[in-house]
């Protein structure tokens, strides 16, 4: 699966841009984002909700809210995302193919 094959989106968009997006339906594509990220929950959905108007698959993850940012920690829910999406093995994998096929 080569870089043009898979897009990852991060989502802070939101919906005055998910008609931009709508030729990502051709594309094969894993969202992940946490409930507690307010700019990138609301924006992801509105983009899966076009993709998927279109018939598209679309690999989507949503984190439950108070799980992502360790307690104590200032970090943001959108910052803390990626640490622990990054510990599931098949998106750890995309991520790194997708990285490497670059070089």
């Amino acid at each position: 699966m080569g870089r043009d094959d898979l897009h990852d989106l991060a989502g802070e968009g939101g919906a005055a841009v998910a008609d931009q997006v709508k030729p990502l339906a051709k594309k094969k594509l894993w969202t992940v984002v946490s409930q507690d990220d307010d700019k990138s929950y609301s924006g992801e959905n509105a983009i899966t909700k076009v993709i998927k108007a279109q018939k598209a698959p679309v690999n989507y993850a949503a984190f439950k809210a108070g799980t992502v940012v360790p307690k104590g920690s200032t970090t943001s829910a959108h910052m803390a995302t990626w640490p622990v999406a990054c510990t599931i093995p098949g998106i750890r994998d995309r991520v790194m193919n997708q990285n490497f096929r670059r070089r």
